[in-house]
């Protein structure tokens, strides 16, 4: 008995220290003041290194995985974006490679754990993750606020890649040290669901005024980052949980009440959402008012208001809608590559050879290598089949989910009702930006192992729960 506890607090030191890395590594990918540095490469090869050691592990061990419905729709998933690979290798192969590895690493590595896993081994990952993650962005929101406060605002280009990113405020946002300030809103939406739980959980006076200004200053972070898309998430987030809790009070009750919270749960969505931008008008009426004090009324504040209006005056959508249509036309152009697709990294290269005129290809900010739409991404890149595997992959993960709640111990159904709206505001994300396949960020990465160590808890705590 003492060997097998030995045992598991060794998984568990080796799981954390690669969660870590891993961590780490999407971090300084994501980080203005890291990006391109060659502080990267090595743990790149670490994360690596770990990826090959678990993958091996589990190849080992493939009978026991092979009993559960999911190895076989994760295999048919992989294997759709092997054959777009093969298929459009004339197309950016190299980089298709890539992909295909990121989606191993997504499914085989982050997503997939024992199905035995206890509930408290469940928790202790999940726990463990979120700490990790709501230390990186709550430090990056306060240097981030730094740079503002001192008035930075610079534009970077990569020189491998000539990409170009900002630090701090620039055109109206807050960028901060993120390099995509909708990616940074993104991750600090999620931080503001992991450190509700803790505000929840935790019953000191001091530690919830702690977390209280931490919720703070993430919403802040997203209000000036003027990012819709990470006021989605945080609006689908809370959504999301007071539905699932609201249904499970009534679970037994007639069905006007569940469709009633249905309503319920769109109309806190639409109220948080528009919160979040009335915030944002708050914040530039305050900055207005105390800049007029400060320069007597002589100084011109246009630098210092939250205005995205550069490139989303003539387009509320920010040119998705137009990007969302090439995509589509490029699509239906390519009728040879309608089942297998064009492959990720090829169809922006397609789109060039054979439709040149095409938005993607032809407009003032360059080729769109990404169309902003995960369920697009994956249509255009993986066809068909590749649409039809996710759409099985989905469908399993919704169908653990009702299968299995109903047998979640009273004691932990609202830790699951709040952990679910992380992968589930995420997947709403994913609708306006990439954010689930084809991207390696942190908010990738805390997507796929959330959802990996719920499903593995919810089957817990049917058949193996070790707190009833």
């Amino acid at each position: 008995m003492q060997n097998i506890c030995l045992n598991e607090k060794k998984k568990d030191f080796a799981r954390k220290i690669f969660i870590s890395v891993f961590l780490i590594y999407a971090i300084l990918g994501s980080n203005s003041l890291t990006y391109g540095n060659r502080i990267i490469t090595p743990i790149m090869w670490a994360a690596m290194f770990f990826s090959v050691v678990i993958l091996a592990y589990r190849l080992l061990n493939l009978k026991e995985y092979f009993k559960v419905p999911e190895t076989v729709i994760i295999i048919a998933v992989l294997s759709t974006i092997g054959l777009s690979t093969v298929i459009n290798r004339n197309y950016s192969f190299k980089n298709n490679i890539i992909y295909c590895v990121y989606w191993v690493i997504y499914f085989l590595i982050l997503f997939t754990c024992e199905k035995k896993k206890s509930t408290k081994s469940c928790k202790s990952d999940i726990g463990f993750v979120s700490v990790v993650f709501v230390s990186y962005t709550t430090l990056a929101v306060i240097a981030s606020f730094i740079l503002l406060f001192m008035g930075v605002g610079i534009t970077n280009t990569a020189k491998d890649t000539n990409y170009q990113y900002n630090l701090g405020f620039v055109w109206g946002r807050l960028w901060g040290v993120f390099i995509n300030p909708n990616n940074g809103a993104v991750s600090c939406a999620v931080s503001i669901t992991m450190l509700i739980f803790a505000f929840i959980s935790y019953k000191k006076v001091w530690k919830r005024i702690v977390f209280g200004v931490l919720i703070f200053i993430h919403l802040m972070y997203i209000v000036f980052s003027d990012s819709r898309t990470g006021a989605v998430v945080l609006s689908v987030s809370i959504a999301s949980f007071l539905l699932c809790a609201v249904l499970n009070m009534i679970k037994d009750k007639k069905l006007i009440l569940k469709l009633l919270s249905f309503v319920m749960a769109i109309g806190v969505a639409a109220a948080a959402f528009v919160s979040v931008r009335e915030l944002k008008n708050i914040t530039n009426n305050t900055v207005n008012f105390v800049s007029g004090i400060i320069s007597d009324g002589n100084k011109d504040n246009k630098d210092n208001i939250i205005d995205r209006g550069y490139d989303i005056s003539d387009d509320v959508s920010n040119r998705r809608f137009d990007v969302w249509k090439s995509g589509v036309e490029v699509y239906k152009n390519s009728a040879h590559n309608i089942i297998f697709g064009l492959s990720f990294c090829g169809f922006t290269d397609y789109a060039r050879d054979n439709m040149p005129q095409t938005y993607i290809v032809n407009n003032d900010f360059g080729d769109m290598t990404t169309l902003d739409n995960e369920l697009l991404n994956i249509l255009i890149s993986n066809g068909i089949i590749g649409f039809l595997s996710v759409a099985a992959f989905v469908i399993y993960i919704i169908a653990v989910v009702f299968k299995n709640f109903a047998f979640i111990s009273s004691g932990n159904k609202y830790y699951v009702c709040l952990m679910l709206s992380i992968p589930i505001s995420l997947a709403a994300a994913a609708m306006f930006s990439s954010v689930m396949f084809f991207h390696f960020s942190p908010n990738t990465i805390i997507f796929w192992y959330l959802l990996g160590r719920l499903s593995a808890f919810l089957i817990s705590e049917r058949t193996y729960s070790d707190d009833k």
